[in-house]
């Protein structure tokens, strides 16, 4: 379950700049995920992704458990910098529709690099 603050970030990750509207229901049963694959935001979310992948491995759990099909979600790596991770496909262990799906120990989370642009790859190395 999210706390409120955890809540409100995640709304803000989906709609930056949408009112903050909250709608709450109980869904019955979320079966396990056997895969998950997640996109990057942005190339600045794989970059920091990619520098701390150990952190975001171990930590995954501790901040979701349940996703649902293109949810946009947040990431904390040490509690200071947010990434955004969109889901794009979800792998079921039994083949069921789902609103949402719970992850678990054995969920394969697997994550698409988000590549810059080869403009914006030498501006940022110039700098």
């Amino acid at each position: 379950s999210l706390g409120l603050k955890e809540a409100v970030e995640c709304a803000q990750a989906v709609a930056p700049d949408a009112p903050l509207i909250a709608s709450v229901a109980v869904v019955p049963y979320a079966p396990v995920a056997s895969r998950v694959d997640v996109d990057p935001v942005t190339p600045e979310d794989w970059e920091i992704l990619q520098l701390h992948a150990n952190f975001v491995e171990e930590e995954l759990l501790g901040q979701i458990c349940v996703l649902g099909p293109g949810q946009r979600f947040p990431m904390w790596v040490y509690g200071r910098t947010r990434i955004n991770l969109q889901v794009t496909s979800i792998g079921l262990v039994e083949q069921k529709q789902a609103l949402c799906v719970r992850l678990a120990r054995d969920t394969q989370v697997v994550v698409a690099p988000k590549l810059r642009a080869k403009q914006e790859q030498f501006d940022a190395q110039a700098q």
